[in-house]
């Protein structure tokens, strides 16, 4: 019987990692891989504990003993007496000769009372992915702390070994369908891969030798320390793909990727910001689940036509790459499948041709801004200004004006037009600086402009209120003059249906202003600093 000594560290070793250690069995502690799925630290009691000690354990999955053409090295296995950790241990190559199949080497489990049930649970750390083993083994009395379990003969040296069984879950195939650019240019796609590590030769659709007929492709990674040569060629570096980060394809042809295994389903992934760099801050990153997922933040994702904002809590598809900002650097981004509540907010969405150009949001209430980049210096970008910087989302109160700019990749005819979720409108107008148009976009919900390249990136504003604040009467009419209850300086607007202002002009506290109205329904506005009310009045 051996006794575990306070200052006992075992360490197994492969390509001089170390991968498993035991520590002073007086600490806490979570063995590597196991610390994502058990929080609760295990403290081993000096006198409680005597470990045993069996000969080398085979890997089955689905039947079929792990052999050295599979990711062997990448497996780990705990031992659990109900839920309690009592060991661990990873694969090795020490001291196996060719021929021979991978095995562990001497697995430790604690015990603390006779006849003890043991359980096995493996950890694959290419996938981030637990299984459950069918094999379990007893601890039973006797001075030698034997033990007994399923043993066989699986290299025909006739020496005894356990065999750890475990069945994999099943393999799924995901997909995504690329339309090809033709004789064109463009057609980039942010993409991901569920399955982690995977080499691009080996998903369906995606590299062909150049000269076939889809040898004409485009993959790259993205790393912003590489400042000057962000974007990585995958002809040049051959890399593999990796779940949780994207990448950025295109093909000539039109295509549908294939990848077939098991999601990783990691959804942590650690953002980074390099300091000085053109691309500080921004990662791309991708969706590590074989399902939608979503993040606590808005992005960017490219769809093949161009880039486009995706809004904090919208889903990201199966296989869909995003740009993310990090605010600091080493900042973990979580994916979740779970759908968060919704949120309020107003998309504007500019499209010419039947096909969207571009889309800005602003959001109600507090939440994290989306700087507005470009992609290709030529592509066309709307976008809001505040505090002289640029946003593709950003948040603000329920009632003001904001700015918003349109700069055209083309001349030619655009419409933008509104769509908003879980928030309600009292007011909400588009005025069109160069051409003095005033939209209501409640009543007209779209705007058809003619732009050009050389116009004024500040051409529009966006006047807007939500909530009750707004519903109490403040101003009527009376013998043709405007009626109006106000506190201090402010700007009073009559706007017809048509979006004309009638009048525009400052007040002091209370006024009377006269209106040449005839009779009809018309919009008051009473703006105050960033406070605006808005208030339907007819005429008779």
């Amino acid at each position: 019987m051996k006794k575990v000594l306070l200052t006992l560290i075992l360490s197994v070793v492969f390509g001089g990692t170390i991968f498993a250690q035991w520590y002073d069995n007086t600490e806490n502690y979570n063995p590597n891989g196991y610390e994502t799925y058990f929080n609760t630290a295990y403290t081993f009691t000096p006198g409680d504990y005597e470990d045993v000690d069996y000969p080398s354990a085979y890997l089955q999955r689905n039947g079929q003993l792990i052999s050295a053409e599979d990711n062997w090295a990448d497996f780990e296995v705990a031992a659990f007496v109900d839920d309690e950790l009592r060991g661990f241990i990873f694969m090795t190559d020490l001291y196996v000769p060719d021929g021979y199949l991978p095995m562990f080497e001497g697995i430790f489990i604690y015990r603390t009372n006779s006849n003890e049930q043991v359980s096995f649970k493996v950890y694959d750390h290419s996938t981030g992915t637990e299984y459950d083993c069918t094999t379990n083994i007893q601890i039973v009395t006797g001075d030698d702390s034997n033990y007994y379990g399923v043993y066989d003969d699986p290299d025909g040296t006739s020496e005894e070994s356990l065999i750890i069984s475990f069945t994999a879950a099943a393999t799924q195939t995901f997909t995504k369908n690329i339309t090809g650019y033709g004789e064109g240019d463009g057609g980039y796609y942010f993409i991901a891969s569920p399955i982690d590590n995977v080499d691009p030769t080996t998903v369906e659709g995606m590299t062909y030798p150049e000269g076939d007929t889809y040898g004409f492709f485009d993959l790259y990674s993205f790393d912003q320390e590489q400042g000057g040569a962000e974007w990585q060629n995958y002809k040049a570096e051959n890399f593999n793909m990796a779940a949780g980060m994207g990448y950025l394809y295109a093909n000539k042809n039109t295509v549908t990727l294939s990848v077939s295994g098991t999601p990783a389903g990691n959804p942590e992934v650690t953002l980074n910001k390099t300091e000085g760099k053109v691309w500080s801050g921004w990662n791309l990153v991708g969706n590590p689940f074989g399902v939608e997922a979503y993040i606590d933040r808005a992005c960017y994702t490219l769809n093949g036509e161009g880039y486009v904002t995706i809004n904090a809590g919208e889903p990201i598809g199966v296989m869909q790459g995003v740009l993310v900002e990090a605010e600091g650097d080493g900042e973990t981004l979580t994916f979740t499948t779970e759908a968060p509540a919704k949120s309020a907010n107003l998309s504007l969405n500019v499209t010419s041709e039947s096909k969207l150009v571009d889309r800005a949001t602003l959001c109600f209430g507090e939440g994290r801004n989306l700087d507005k980049i470009t992609f290709r210096q030529n592509d066309s970008k709307l976008y809001m200004t505040q505090d002289g910087n640029d946003y593709a989302v950003l948040h603000t109160e329920g009632m003001g004006e904001m700015p918003v700019s349109f700069k055209a990749e083309k001349n030619g005819s655009y419409t933008m037009s509104f769509t908003s979720q879980e928030v309600s409108f009292n007011y909400l107008h588009l005025i069109d600086n160069m051409t003095g148009a005033d939209v209501d976009l409640l009543a007209n919900p779209s705007y058809t402009f003619d732009a050009r390249t050389s116009d004024y990136a500040s051409r529009f504003r966006l006047v807007f209120a939500t909530g009750s604040s707004n519903e109490d009467s403040f101003a009527f009419f009376s013998n043709g003059n405007l009626v109006v209850n106000n506190d201090g300086d402010a700007t009073l607007q009559v706007v017809d249906v048509m979006g004309r202002i009638l009048s525009s002009e400052s007040i002091n506290g209370c006024a009377s202003v006269n209106v040449k109205a005839a009779p009809g329904v018309y919009m008051v506005r009473l703006v105050n600093g960033d406070n605006m009310k808005v208030q339907k009045v007819v005429v008779k």
